[in-house]
């Protein structure tokens, strides 16, 4: 894009003979403000990274960090597995500084002959999620790996990633994302958009319901216990959603999070969609694509990573004390 609003991206990373092991690999680097931002590795296969490809990384200049972006083109056999998110920190040694380099796995449609991969809405709104994730690594300036990204408090660590969905449910961004394969400037119709972005709160109750059940039956495996905790697990189901399991069906063993670093701290999924429908407050005042909001956004939210309190970045940033108004306008209560 060449737009001013957008960064410039450039295809002009050199590599080694023979380092490109899969030929549909291709390297996106993003330049922002004069500076080198990120270098993106776009995977068109499912593939982690073994080794480096890239040579004189030293002339580059100005990196901040480096994202990679994995894209696996066949679907699991379970939808909460499609999406991955890993990255490092930032650290300080001898007044040097190790970039932060972050990783983003998923698994879309593998292309065909005739058509391209296309991701449907919904893998959109993921997308930008992780890629949430992925940013706040990235723009981390924590002096030191303890309060990098990893020192987050889990009661903030979902804000990023949930904050960045809001643009796939915007018009206006959706109208520059959609476009037909073949011929971009076909876009999706306006009263289309309109019509899917109405629907998102088809069901919002039920997924709610199903937010705070995780929350609970996490906190009650790591707190109380339970000697079987699949009868747990369809116990508190039943009595929080109204709805019944199947039977000789063990549901908690799907419960990635229970055990994948959520540990006790599911809740902050909810916990962070508070401060996430706030801050996305300042967005709507200022336009989606504000670059001024959107640079103090990067700088007094995901800059700080884990190094300052999560209550002082959002009054540093809305310029009050954080409330529920906005999130609960995300359900549909109250005025728009």
């Amino acid at each position: 894009m060449e737009s001013e609003r957008f960064p410039k991206f450039e295809k002009s990373l050199e590599r080694e003979q023979g380092s490109v092991y899969e030929e549909d690999l291709s390297d996106i680097l993003l330049i922002s403000g004069g500076g080198v931002l990120a270098i993106c590795m776009v995977y068109l296969v499912f593939e982690f990274m073994s080794k480096s490809p890239f040579v004189g990384l030293a002339e580059l200049g100005a990196l901040c960090g480096f994202a990679i972006l994995t894209y696996g083109l066949y679907i699991r056999k379970r939808e909460h597995e499609k999406y991955h998110f890993r990255g490092l920190s930032r650290r300080i040694k001898d007044g040097k500084r190790l970039l932060p380099i972050a990783s983003m796995v998923a698994n879309f449609q593998k292309p065909t002959e005739n058509q391209p991969s296309l991701l449907n809405h919904s893998e959109v709104v993921t997308f930008f999620h992780e890629f949430g994730h992925l940013m706040h690594a990235i723009t981390n300036k924590a002096s030191y790996a303890r309060f990098g990204l990893s020192g987050v408090l889990r009661d903030f660590i979902e804000v990023p990633s949930q904050m960045l969905e809001n643009w796939a449910w915007k018009e206006e961004v959706l109208t520059l994302l959609s476009g037909h394969f073949e011929d971009n400037k076909k876009k999706l119709p306006s009263e289309m958009l309109k019509r899917m972005i109405k629907a998102k709160l088809l069901d919002i109750g039920s997924f709610q319901l199903r937010q705070v059940f995780y929350s609970l039956i996490d906190l009650k495996y790591h707190t109380e216990g339970a000697e079987d905790t699949t009868a747990e697990y369809i116990k508190l189901f039943r009595e929080i959603t109204r709805i019944e399991l199947p039977d000789e069906t063990t549901p908690d063993a799907g419960f990635g999070h229970v055990m994948g670093g959520y540990a006790a701290a599911y809740y902050s999924y909810l916990w962070s969609k508070v401060y996430a429908e706030d801050l996305f407050t300042k967005f709507e005042k200022a336009g989606f694509m504000d670059e001024k909001t959107g640079l103090e956004y990067r700088e007094k939210i995901l800059a700080p990573g884990g190094s300052k309190d999560p209550d002082e970045m959002v009054r540093d940033f809305l310029g009050r004390k954080s409330n529920n108004e906005a999130f609960l306008r995300s359900l549909g209560f109250g005025k728009k």
